[in-house]
């Protein structure tokens, strides 16, 4: 997630090296730019030395769309609030879904920083 004038730049590489036939290497990245001002680069870097071997990236990176806006407007949330809802939702998931207990540790630290009650609410 970015907001304010957040800047970041991913440069994940898959390295399916030589010897690694049958192997699949995956990346998935998912974006919230929370604001109009943040800049977000991706660059992906699949390296391949080996015959039948599977890489893929994904990343799924955008604004709350104006209609979603529109939509929790009308049921009385102001811009600001329907965009916490975003943040919660997108921290919410990455902890639940953390590969790591160290992972979901951090995820659940950031989350108690931005959102009252975020540790309470993923128990």
């Amino acid at each position: 997630m970015l907001t304010g004038t957040s800047r970041k730049v991913l440069r994940g590489t898959i390295d399916l090296v030589h010897g690694c036939k049958g192997s699949e290497g995956s990346e998935r990245e998912t974006v919230l730019l929370a604001n109009q001002g943040v800049d977000n680069k991706t660059v992906p870097t699949i390296l391949c030395d080996e015959d039948d071997v599977a890489g893929n990236h994904g990343a799924t990176i955008g604004h709350v769309r104006p209609e979603q806006l529109f939509y929790l407007g009308c049921r009385g949330l102001s811009q600001e609030q329907a965009e916490s809802l975003f943040v919660a939702a997108k921290l919410e998931d990455a902890a639940l879904s953390a590969p790591t207990d160290d992972i979901r540790e951090n995820v659940v630290r950031l989350g108690s920083a931005l959102i009252d009650g975020f540790e309470e609410e993923i128990a």
